[in-house]
């Protein structure tokens, strides 16, 4: 037993040590710190590895060491998931605490001693010289609780009025919303599926096959991907005065007849999938042909990178091509983009291609072949007859596909928190008792939060219905 009693004593002393306030402030600066350091210092998992890698040949000093102390990825740091783990420790510790005090003090039998002279004692107890104790202690509930307070009376001439009897829970609704938001977080990272894919007018996206720009990330936990598919109807890009204005798209899903709209910030949410809509471009269809009847044609979607230039190959005339916007729109030469931070999506209609594309033609043996090629038109390939045409312009879409749970934690988390603030700061406990004692009542006050400041009038009315409800009248 005195092992058992030991380890009793000393959970009880660490349990103790958690609660305490240089450890919650340490705890809660430190997580300050390093979230400060992870919004100011780049992420490596939140650049484009080339944005990163310029980053990196710009300064690399301060990126190395950075780098050797673990700041560009912060937030999988061990330091952090320590610092998390140590907040949460002593936020649980400090609510279990707490809790049997808190549900005391929704009690009406619970708050100001009804002794009269125990109250007597008690600084700030008023004594009003009365007629009739009893009579002026009836008074004084008949007002109290026609002002909104829940009257308790354990014996005559005695009572305690309540108003917002529940409002110390809002102690716990405030600290355990930070629990919902954990328990949020924490689900959305296992379950959150995300993929990129680039899409043409009439082409099809499937989560389980694709096309995807890049390796989708699966959860980590749960199935592979959602159960998703969908096919592009029309690409909408509005510009003005060369300025992006809106994007959108009407996208067609399995199982549904109708289409749906997405714009920038108008996803489509299918249950806990949402498809976001984040770049546009033209997607020319390049067909050649052969003196020997071979012919071929591709929708190239033409990359909105730096450069501009995008290569494809048509095998069936044996050529390779690179093309790129022959007048490069002030857009693609940045692409809302720096050393620091990731592209942004531009939009971009089929006016990028108003004034032709530059089209370099590579055949076997390193022949090559340069020239403009605009919509509807043809260009040589070499000198025998072969032909590369551009007759049709369509456009294609960028979109982010997210599939993830957890959000609604997040939701009524966030709703608990601001709930638990107005009833510590707005909806406080507030407590009147009223006793009578020898020819006189004894009135004594408290209240939680912002204290009786709002209740003044209140209270000042109570003491002269007390000593004369004349004056009242």
């Amino acid at each position: 037993m005195r092992a058992i009693d030991l380890v009793a004593v000393e959970w009880r002393e660490f349990v103790a040590f958690l609660r305490t306030r240089a450890l919650v402030l340490v705890s809660i600066l430190l997580l300050t710190g390093l979230y400060g350091i992870g919004l100011a210092v780049p992420q490596r998992v939140r650049l484009a590895p080339s944005a990163y890698a310029a980053w990196r040949a710009s300064r690399p000093r301060l990126v190395r060491a950075l780098e050797a102390a673990g700041l560009t990825d912060v937030f999988r740091s061990p330091i952090v998931y320590f610092a998390t783990g140590l907040f949460f420790a002593s936020l649980l510790a400090v609510i279990w605490e707490r809790i049997p005090r808190i549900v005391r003090r929704t009690r009406l039998e619970h708050g100001i001693p009804l002794e009269p002279a125990a109250l007597a004692r008690r600084k700030g107890t008023r004594r009003i010289p009365v007629a009739e104790e009893e009579e002026a202690v009836r008074r004084a509930a008949g007002l109290l609780e026609a002002s909104g307070y829940r009257i308790y009376e354990p014996r005559p001439g005695a009572l305690r009025a309540v108003r917002f009897r529940w409002a110390p829970l809002g102690f716990l609704a405030f600290h355990g919303a930070f629990g919902l938001l954990l328990a949020g977080a924490i689900t959305i990272d296992l379950t959150r599926y995300s993929a990129w894919a680039t899409i043409g007018e009439g082409e099809a996206f499937d989560a389980a096959s694709g096309p995807f720009r890049n390796p989708p990330k699966p959860p980590k936990t749960g199935a592979a991907h959602p159960e998703l598919a969908f096919q592009v109807l029309d690409v909408r890009p509005e510009r003005e005065s060369g300025m992006q204005k809106r994007l959108g798209a009407d996208l067609l899903f399995a199982g549904e007849a109708t289409p749906r709209h997405v714009e920038v910030n108008q996803p489509a949410v299918l249950g806990s999938t949402s498809v976001l809509i984040t770049g546009a471009g033209p997607a020319p269809l390049f067909a050649c042909g052969a003196p020997g009847g071979a012919s071929s044609g591709v929708w190239v979607k033409m990359k909105l990178d730096r450069d501009g230039v995008t290569h494809f190959a048509l095998p069936e005339c044996g050529l390779r091509v690179a093309v790129r916007p022959a007048e490069q729109p002030q857009r693609l030469g940045k692409n809302g983009q720096g050393v620091m931070l990731q592209a942004t999506g531009a939009a971009l209609g089929p006016e990028a291609l108003a004034d032709g594309v530059e089209v370099l033609i590579l055949r076997a043996g390193g022949v090559e072949r340069r020239g403009v090629l605009v919509p509807g038109g043809e260009m040589a390939t070499d000198d025998v007859g072969g032909r590369l045409a551009m007759p049709e312009v369509r456009l294609y879409a960028t979109f982010e596909i997210v599939d993830e749970r957890g959000g609604a934690l997040l939701w009524v988390g966030f709703a608990l928190g601001v709930l638990g603030l107005v009833f510590r700061l707005v909806l406080f406990r507030r407590e009147v008792v009223a006793v009578a004692s020898g020819g006189a009542v004894l009135l004594a006050f408290a209240a939680e939060g912002a204290g009786l400041a709002g209740e003044s009038s209140l209270l000042a009315r109570l003491e002269l219905f007390v000593a004369s409800p004349e004056e009242e009248g």
